[in-house]
């Protein structure tokens, strides 16, 4: 099965908390289109506030440039250049797991060439731009996937809510990782499951144990403990039915059963403060849930980063 990798494209205000949210939600990289040197300050802050890849796309004038965008916390940089000497330069500096290059198709006549003479030259990954209509470039690329060997990106433009016509598109291009700009955070999952249902390789969140087996409590719930991922702090309690379960599975936030509302709970839907779920485990008993999470903002309605902050002992 052939992995693609999901790469979380970076638009609004708000940049930060979105690369938090879609990097918790289980995005393979995040890609973020740096237009100058001054926003240095937000790449070391997107760097800072992730825990995966940060790919960033540029248009250097010198090697201090990608010095600089290197150094600020990006993982790969993508280059836009037509300087093929400063290719070469970044290339010497930081190798082909750090330097990719981009093809923009508007302004190259003959991309396979040009990705060709990028392959030889020893880039990482190859970024294809393409102005036409998504769909309408699939035999270029099937060309261009059997003429190199790099890692071949490109952007899911126009068709990223239709799940099923971009499966189809990316199994018939054989590219390797794939742009794609949500409009709500919770399809990225749902993005991937459908990957897998086209014989995809992608990390989507799968039950290892069916609902059936657990062992509930006399209102038909079981009990979660929820930690957050890195640093493990225990922060709160909450109960899950069979739908909260499957939801939780299907976005990737944490979805609860309110007791005192009788509903489904989406943990951050009124406060903005979601729970993105890493990993579950389940005891010896199969009677309680451990949950480990990527927490946005407090976890506890009082504002506390945790729900247990009161001492008794």
């Amino acid at each position: 099965m052939r992995e693609v990798k999901v790469i979380a494209a970076l638009a609004g205000a708000d940049k930060k908390r979105l690369a938090m949210q879609l990097s918790g939600a289980g995005a393979d990289a995040i890609y973020y289109v740096m237009d100058s040197l001054a926003d240095a300050d937000m790449l070391r802050e997107l760097s800072a506030a992730v825990d995966v890849p940060l790919v960033v796309r540029m248009s250097p004038k010198s090697i201090a440039d990608v010095e600089l965008v290197i150094e600020n916390g990006a993982s790969q940089l993508l280059l836009e250049t037509e300087d093929n000497a400063l290719v070469k330069a970044a290339l010497e500096t930081y190798g082909a797991d750090k330097i990719g290059i981009v093809v923009n198709t508007y302004y190259v006549q003959d991309e396979i060439a040009a990705a060709g003479d990028y392959s030889r030259m020893g880039v990482g990954a190859i970024y294809v731009t393409d102005h036409k209509a998504t769909g309408e470039n699939i035999d270029m690329l099937v060309s261009l996937r059997h003429s190199v060997g790099n890692p071949l990106i490109i952007n899911a433009g126009d068709v990223h809510d239709d799940f099923m016509f971009l499966a189809n598109y990316v199994a018939a291009t054989e590219i390797d990782w794939c742009i794609v700009s949500f409009s709500d955070v919770s399809q990225l999952n749902a993005l991937k499951s459908v990957f897998s249902e086209k014989g995809i390789k992608a990390t989507a969140l799968k039950s290892k144990i069916p609902f059936s087996e657990f062992k509930l409590n006399a209102d038909g719930l079981i009990p979660v403990v929820v930690q957050e991922d890195k640093t493990m702090e225990v922060l709160m309690l909450a109960y899950m039915n069979e739908a909260s379960y499957n939801m939780t599975i299907q976005t990737g936030r944490m979805t609860y059963y309110s007791r005192s509302r009788q509903s489904l709970w989406v943990k951050g839907e009124t406060s903005g403060h979601f729970q993105y779920v890493k990993s579950m485990e389940i005891d010896c008993d199969k009677d309680t849930i451990l949950a480990r999470v990527t927490q946005i903002g407090a976890a506890c309605h009082t504002g506390n980063p945790t729900c247990f902050f009161t001492d008794l002992l």
